[in-house]
């Protein structure tokens, strides 16, 4: 036998989710990565899914496929299909192609248990969300994995799938991307993971990443729970929620082939009306939420140049228009606040502590 080498990712049995088609949150991204592969491997792909369900260690193929095909399509359910997490990195092809083998990292019982740990979570999380809109489903989501999960150093076992995500709650992006798919679907809304490479401001590349691209009310959109979780208590970040195409190339590479994802209805900063071309408007969006108690003060900045200003004109020094003047005409202290800078996104948040 020929052995694959070692692929990152997750899939699953009965007892467990199935990893066929879905009846719900089934649409063209839960079929994207499947409806990429050729015909071949698409075939295969259903062939694969439906004996990873059942926990099948030998798939006879027939001698039908060829081994590039066989692996293509185990790769893309491996790396992609967000419940297989009971199957293992290792697959093999038997001389002559005749049949693969699969491997698992846990038998029928232990993946059904740690299976029923991922539902109650998910019931959990979803509970209350059947009169949700779309986008509020999908916000409901996102908050409740950053809220539940802490970041992993990707040495733990389960730290790139949903049960790293859903049953230890701690995991890499790749859990917290998955976890976010499952959940979405669980609530009947279409999304799938996508990945690229990070970068920083200045363009120097961080590492690979994943994060997810989620249809509401019929439009795209990219969210990355990982990266709006800043694992400080019970804080949320939507520095990376609900952006297109061009916004989200700013801090990051997205693998070719991907849809097309230009929708704008749910960019958070818009639709709460914290965005800023320069300093005046940065003012009014502050004001504002210091008017209505809100502990952390948000404002993105248009531009490098309306944050440069911003963060000139009123985060530093006591002068008038600072932020210190605008605390003082509410009656409110400076004293202990601090902010953050987002210096990819140019997002301010302003800590009221």
């Amino acid at each position: 036998m020929v052995l694959a080498a070692l692929l990152c990712g997750a899939v699953m049995c009965t007892g467990c989710a199935s990893a066929q088609p879905r009846d719900k949150g089934e649409g063209a991204l839960a079929s994207y990565r499947r409806d990429m592969l050729d015909e071949k491997s698409r075939e295969l792909y259903g062939i694969l899914g439906a004996a990873m369900a059942q926990h099948e260690e030998k798939v006879d193929l027939g001698g039908k496929y060829s081994r590039d095909e066989v692996y293509a399509a185990f790769r893309a359910l491996k790396r992609y299909d967000e419940r297989l997490f009971w199957v293992d990195d290792r697959f093999a092809v038997t001389e002559g192609d005749s049949s693969a083998v699969i491997s698992y990292r846990y038998d029928k019982d232990t993946a059904a248990s740690m299976q029923s740990e991922i539902d109650a979570e998910a019931a959990s999380i979803l509970a209350g969300t059947e009169d949700m809109s779309e986008g509020e489903k999908v916000q409901h989501i996102h908050d409740e994995l950053v809220l539940r999960i802490n970041y992993g150093d990707g040495e733990g076992e389960n730290d790139n799938d949903i049960y790293g995500a859903l049953g230890l709650h701690k995991c890499t992006c790749q859990g917290y991307a998955k976890a976010f798919v499952y959940l979405c679907r669980q609530a009947g809304i279409d999304a799938m993971v996508v990945e690229g490479v990070a970068r920083d401001v200045g363009d120097m590349a961080i590492g690979d990443h994943m994060w997810d691209i989620v249809s509401i009310d019929g439009k795209y959109y990219h969210i990355d729970p990982t990266w709006d979780d800043p694992e400080d208590g019970d804080r949320i970040r939507y520095d990376i929620y609900g952006l297109d195409d061009e916004e989200i190339r700013r801090s990051r590479t997205v693998e070719e082939g991907m849809p097309v994802v230009d929708g704008q209805a749910y960019d958070w900063y818009e639709r709460n009306l914290m965005c800023a071309a320069n300093a005046d408007e940065a003012r009014d969006v502050i004001l504002r939420q210091a008017e209505a108690g809100e502990p952390v003060l948000r404002v993105r900045a248009d531009s490098k140049e309306a944050a440069d200003q911003i963060e000139q004109e009123i985060l530093s020094g006591f002068g008038e228009g600072s932020l210190a003047e605008i605390l003082s005409s509410l009656g409110m202290s400076y004293e202990n606040v601090s902010y953050s800078f987002n210096d990819t996104d140019y997002i301010f948040e302003i800590y009221m502590m």
